[in-house]
């Protein structure tokens, strides 16, 4: 199974666009003209995987060699396994690093 080559160029420009898309927050998430408890979900989802798609998009669009040796691409490095680890991380980070108060 050969994988579509992207040249650098290619790469930035397709993670401007989905750096684009990524970013616009719609109550109706699902698209199917109804907001539901189904679009909950997929707000959950918004929230919790931004951290990772921020970091992958800022990777592939100023880090393009980079990105393209790890060979991530927007649309499938994006809500996906790398996304959801990335994101663990950070909020669990976020969660330890806030104060604790002395007893």
């Amino acid at each position: 199974m050969a994988m579509e080559q992207m040249t650098e160029q290619q790469l930035r420009i397709a993670a401007d666009l989905a750096w684009n898309s990524r970013w616009q927050f719609a109550w109706d998430m699902n698209g199917d003209g109804l907001v539901t408890v189904a679009d909950g979900w997929l707000w959950l989802k918004w929230i919790v995987l931004a951290p990772g798609d921020f970091l992958l998009l800022q990777l592939m669009m100023h880090a393009a060699p980079v990105a393209s040796f790890l060979q991530l691409r927007p649309g499938n490095s994006l809500a996906a396994f790398l996304s959801a680890l990335i994101s663990a991380i950070v909020w669990l980070f976020a969660a330890s690093a806030r104060p604790t108060r002395a007893a």
